[in-house]
């Protein structure tokens, strides 16, 4: 399954560590009652006028209730301030003070499918989604001290691909491996020749560490640099080195507001 691999690429390096999320299945509930208890049961115990009135007046809820037309597990995912994808608007570093709490109100990636795309070139992507919400605290002074993350990412596309993209295992085997190499990955797929996948991750990320601020970069112990810019109570920022110094993990800026 080595194409599956590249998967791991789509965890949208947010520069946050993905979880695992739960709640991706909605439709127990509203169609468990229809075919065990309601139906079921009346229809021995009730004369057939009753039984008629209660089956018409239940199945336009269930029709409603299972009808998905949307990205996967958008309800349950996307809770927070709405980020945008592609053509984001230039970054240009200012600096500034980051004492105090600031809560995230959105951000722009430019395309958290990118590596995915590179290794499989017929991917077309749709309903592309996400959010963010949380917070970052500076504690310290305006050139050290401690800085306090707490985020949490959900994100939901709709993709279509050749299945040779999977490595001749079928899009049967693509749930099995984004759950594997994508750490908060869950997929739902269709299809034979071409694999048509609903994607959906939540991920939080919990992050106390030092920092330091040097003109427009502000520099975690852990590695990672951000160039940020302060205009009245609005931050937003760049990261420019991924931990440890490395590549960056995301082309794309945040945006927050001091609370």
């Amino acid at each position: 399954m080595k194409k599956l691999v590249v998967l791991g690429s789509v965890a949208l390096s947010l520069a946050l560590a993905y979880g695992c999320s739960g709640g991706t299945s909605d439709v127990g509930p509203s169609t468990g009652g229809d075919g065990g208890g309601a139906d079921g049961g009346s229809t021995s115990t009730t004369d057939s006028g009753t039984s008629s009135t209660a089956d018409s007046g239940n199945k336009p809820a269930d029709s409603g209730s299972t009808s998905d037309t949307g990205p996967a597990d958008s309800g349950s995912v996307l809770t927070g301030a709405a980020l945008k994808f592609h053509s984001c608007p230039p970054f240009a570093a200012c600096g500034g003070n980051p004492q105090g709490t600031w809560e995230f109100t959105g951000g722009c990636l430019e395309d958290p499918l990118a590596a995915f795309k590179a290794q499989c070139a017929s991917l077309v992507e749709k309903n592309l989604q996400g959010t963010i919400k949380g917070s970052v605290m500076f504690t310290g002074t305006a050139t050290a001290g401690t800085l306090t993350r707490n985020a949490t990412v959900g994100f939901v596309a709709d993709v279509e691909f050749a299945a040779s993209c999977a490595g001749g295992f079928g899009c049967a085997a693509v749930p099995l491996g984004i759950g594997s190499f994508v750490p908060g990955a869950t997929a739902t797929c269709t299809g034979a020749a071409t694999c048509a996948c609903k994607i959906s991750v939540t991920n939080t990320d919990s992050l106390s560490s030092g920092y330091t601020v040097a003109g427009n970069s502000i520099r975690v112990s852990n590695g990672e640099v951000y160039e940020h810019c302060i205009t009245g109570s609005n931050l937003k920022y760049k990261q420019t080195a991924g931990p440890d110094g490395g590549k960056p993990n995301i082309d794309g800026t945040f945006d927050l507001v001091k609370k």
